[in-house]
């Protein structure tokens, strides 16, 4: 029963049971059986045990939409591509890997802030997988509650498929005029958007689950606009989640909820040279190759 979801969401989180004053619903037939019992004790869901990491060629083996508790991939060099897809009132960047292991080859799609979390020729544990078909073959896709951790070499198959979908993206090089720079809050327990979630509090309480945490333990999606001077004219371009995050790791070397520090010192970063997609959005590559010059024209950057 919907209406009755986040009861038993509280449950498992809490590990304790729930009552509800209206009782539960229980749907019986003519052959259920029904007698008094004692109190019964309450057992919390547990997850299953690890069954281990499964192969690529165990994954190319199953259907789509299956769950994939655990994978160990290598990254593979080059071939990579970034597409924007819209969600909750922003661009997000999704970037499709070629992944593999020693049994066989296949694609791995990681959201947001995943991409960040790998780099090519390394390999890494991966869990909280799902699959999909492209073709006909299976792919990864990661989730919201998906890990990753860098691990030692997997190795690769005896032989390595060819492809060519890696796109040229192009890249635009100007002087950056203003910024602005916003931030949504999630759950991390039910990944519901947070609206009201006041930057000096110690703690908010979700609204959707209605369980109160404290205020760093939600997860932040960064988003906003950039405007750069390019060929004699002021260009507008959308910042994703992974490009500001980028930013905040390369330049401040921490992550910071201050939109408006976060905005100031892109506004100060001088000439910047951006990878951008055909939506006008910068894609998670630009802040790798961005130039942030201490002087200008002789004047001391911010």
């Amino acid at each position: 029963m919907p209406e009755k979801r986040r009861l038993f969401e509280q449950a498992i989180i809490t590990k304790k049971p729930v009552s509800d004053p209206d009782g539960y619903d229980i749907l019986c037939t003519a052959s259920n059986g029904l007698e008094v019992s004692q109190n019964v004790a309450f057992f919390p869901l547990e997850n299953p045990p690890d069954a281990g990491p499964m192969t690529v060629a165990n994954v190319l083996a199953l259907g789509p939409k299956q769950q994939v508790p655990l994978v160990r991939v290598k990254i593979l060099p080059g071939g990579a591509v970034s597409r924007m897809v819209q969600w909750d009132g922003g661009p997000r960047e999704l970037k499709q890997f070629h992944v593999c292991d020693r049994s066989g080859q296949t694609k791995l799609t990681l959201w947001e802030d995943k991409i960040l979390m790998v780099k090519e020729s390394r390999s890494y544990q991966i869990t909280s997988l799902t699959t999909r078909r492209f073709g006909e073959k299976n792919t990864l896709t990661s989730t919201w509650s998906s890990t990753i951790k860098e691990i030692e070499d997997v190795g690769e198959p005896d032989t390595l498929e060819a492809w060519d979908d890696e796109l040229d993206v192009p890249k635009i090089c100007g002087r950056v005029i203003k910024c602005d720079v916003v931030a949504r809050y999630y759950c991390v327990i039910c990944h519901g958007s947070q609206t009201n979630v006041h930057e000096k509090s110690e703690g908010h309480r979700c609204e959707k689950c209605d369980m109160l945490q404290r205020r760093e333990t939600f997860r932040v999606l960064y988003g906003g606009k950039i405007s750069i001077f390019h060929d004699e004219q002021e260009l507008s371009l959308r910042l994703t989640n992974v490009a500001v995050s980028t930013f905040v790791s390369e330049q401040l070397g921490s992550a910071p909820t201050d939109v408006d520090a976060i905005a100031w010192k892109l506004t100060c970063a001088g000439t910047v040279e951006l990878e951008v997609d055909s939506s006008q959005t910068v894609t998670s590559k630009w802040l790798m190759m961005i130039h942030v010059p201490t002087k200008l024209r002789g004047q001391t950057q911010c």
